[in-house]
């Protein structure tokens, strides 16, 4: 499997940093490491801006969890970017091979 590789193929890492302005109830900003079309999985290459119901933390990374798909599922943690980053944390189970 070939592996992703930064922009122009260098060997160093990219970072990126995302600053936000104030969120309306009902949005949300989701940073992903990885993205896939069910076949192949690559790095994700930038945030993606979200609608959601959820009213705080929890809902939301419930909503979020519950919609991916659970062969892909590794780690998703929610937080107020403001408060700092602690939050909910969930995390997939170790599959038995």
């Amino acid at each position: 499997m070939p592996r992703a590789r930064p922009e122009g193929g260098r060997e160093s890492a990219d970072t990126v940093v995302v600053a936000l302005g104030e969120l309306s109830p009902g949005q949300a900003v989701m940073l992903s490491t990885y993205q896939s079309d069910g076949d192949l999985v690559s790095t994700a290459p930038r945030h993606l801006e979200l609608s959601t119901a959820a009213q705080d933390a929890d809902a939301l990374l419930t909503e979020l969890w519950d919609a991916l798909d659970p062969r892909f599922r590794v780690a998703a943690v929610t937080f107020a970017p403001i408060t700092g980053v602690r939050g909910p944390a969930r995390h997939a189970q170790a599959r038995a091979e």
